[in-house]
């Protein structure tokens, strides 16, 4: 639990930091040197996520193994054969990106030659600072991961608030280059620190002789990278660039701001941030009676997932009538403030855990041909949204990925059940919050858009909405009994098991 405190900490401190460094920048950049960071860091997440190798399953899975001290030597030699082939794919695809970039973007933000170089480098260096982070997290590193998630965005804020004091005109590039300085040094802080961690153990404890077999190792990176390619359409970058073409200048700052915020928020949401100590947890709970640890790990699963979507809907509520006043409390005049994207990127940010708990379910019962099925889906999603997405509307283009989510994590829950699982994602609770954040987006839209309240009026609509979003949860009661079990198993209160024993359904 320390451990866990330690890491949530330092990622909620990292989170506002970031909401700080992003609030500055659309404040004191020009429009189009926003838009232009706003499309590199788009084109970088996408390098990334094709060069990304399964990395999402495969750090997780094999470098928690080393906690045991015998196994350090195998771990380490697999980290280097995986990173320096990572870095050779993500160079590929970064120069892929830039390619596409220049065929796909018509519109007043063009990716100039002169940041070309730039933006290779960063996309090199922000993957693996990514996967080291990654790793250290794995190894129980929780200090030093919170030291350097702080820091990172401390001194690249920092940095951009002396540029602005001394009046120098910000530019993408320059951007750029900050963050690929601020990510290259935690990262090589990060990596020196876990491989002098593998080191010491290599040292003082004899090493075992194997190590995983080649096929099981291949099933994860590829499970993993097909997963990671299929959630590249329902993205938030994948998304921004789309829009590049149609909207305003207003408009595609508001939609890059909501979107950066709403990434950083994803990264450090509660369920997020449980999955680096849930899915080795679950990995090792292999070795427990079948039944039980399906019973178990769909429990874990299906919590994180109703985790991200409570608090993700009940901000959605108490957003829907004040969402364009914090938008424009935020970020000044230079962006369109419509309550609509933020709504509904927040939304997607649902979408990514739900996919996530059922593509850790098939996993765990090996069932890899849902995962690879449900590319195929993705793919006809984003053909749609590539042909369709100038003749849709803004609120079709953001729903979208949600649409793609719920349908890849219905293939891939349904595939867990076959294997045994019982229920990883709770339909009827999980529908609920969308039902609820489709009528705060209506409201938003049809009501609270046209007319003008007082901040007051405003405040009090938020706090009904908010009521009514409980009300309907205590009459469904959200928690399964499994669910109960799971956490009353951790918690002690008795007040606390109280409430507990009152939400779940019996």
């Amino acid at each position: 639990m320390e451990k866990f405190i330690t890491f949530v900490s330092g990622r909620i401190i990292s989170v506002i930091l970031l909401v700080l460094f992003n609030v500055l920048i659309v404040r004191f950049m020009p429009p189009k040197e926003y838009g232009l960071f706003a499309v590199l860091i788009a084109l970088a997440s996408i390098a990334n996520t094709l060069g990304s190798l399964g990395a999402q399953r495969f750090l997780p899975k094999y470098v928690s193994l080393a906690r045991q001290a015998e196994n350090a030597a195998a771990i380490r030699t697999m980290l280097v054969k995986f990173f320096s082939f990572r870095f050779f794919i993500v160079l590929v695809s970064a120069c892929l990106c830039l390619v596409v970039s220049l065929i796909w973007l018509d519109n007043d933000i063009r990716v100039e030659a002169s940041v070309f170089l730039p933006f290779i480098i960063l996309c090199v260096v922000s993957s693996i600072y990514a996967d080291s982070e990654v790793a250290s997290q794995s190894l129980n590193q929780q200090r030093v991961s919170r030291f350097v998630s702080i820091s990172e965005p401390l001194v690249r804020t920092a940095i951009v608030s002396l540029i602005i004091v001394l009046k120098h005109p910000l530019t993408g590039r320059e951007l750029i280059v900050i963050m690929t300085c601020t990510q290259g040094v935690a990262w090589l802080f990060l990596a020196a620190n876990a491989l002098s961690a593998l080191r010491k153990k290599i040292r003082s404890t004899p090493q075992s002789a194997n190590s995983p077999s080649r096929h099981e190792v291949l099933g994860i990176v590829a499970s993993g990278y097909v997963s990671g390619l299929t959630a590249l359409g329902a993205s938030p970058p994948f998304i921004r660039l789309i829009a590049a073409n149609l909207l305003s200048a207003s408009e595609f700052a508001a939609l890059s701001f909501v979107q950066t915020i709403t990434l950083s928020l994803q990264r450090y949401s509660p369920g997020f941030l449980l999955f680096p100590f849930v899915e080795p947890a679950i990995m090792g709970w292999q070795t427990a009676d079948k039944t039980e640890r399906y019973d178990k790990a769909g429990a874990a699963l299906s919590l994180i997932a109703k985790i991200d979507a409570f608090i993700i809907t009940f901000g959605i509520l108490a957003l829907c009538p004040i969402g364009g006043d914090v938008l424009h409390l935020l970020a000044g005049d230079k962006i369109d403030p419509r309550a609509l994207i933020l709504l509904l990127s927040m939304a997607t940010i649902i979408g990514g855990t739900v996919v996530r708990s059922s593509e850790v379910a098939a996993s765990f019962v090996a069932a890899y041909n849902s995962i690879f099925l449900s590319s195929g889906l993705s793919f006809v999603f984003v053909s749609i949204l590539i042909f369709g997405g100038p003749y849709m509307g803004l609120a079709a283009v953001l729903a979208f990925p949600i649409v793609d989510s719920l349908a890849r994590s219905f293939v891939m829950e349904s595939a867990a059940k076959q294997n045994g699982f019982g229920t990883v994602i709770g339909w009827s609770r999980i529908l609920l919050c969308f039902g609820l954040i489709a009528a705060a987006v209506y409201l938003s839209e049809t009501y609270f858009a046209h007319r003008s309240f007082a901040l007051a009026e405003k405040l009090a609509f938020s706090a009904a909405l908010v009521i009514a979003g409980v009300f309907c949860f205590a009459i469904v009661k959200p928690l399964t009994a499994s669910e109960n079990a799971l956490i009353a198993a951790y918690v002690k209160s008795p007040r606390v098991r109280s409430v507990l024993t009152f939400m779940a359904r019996r």
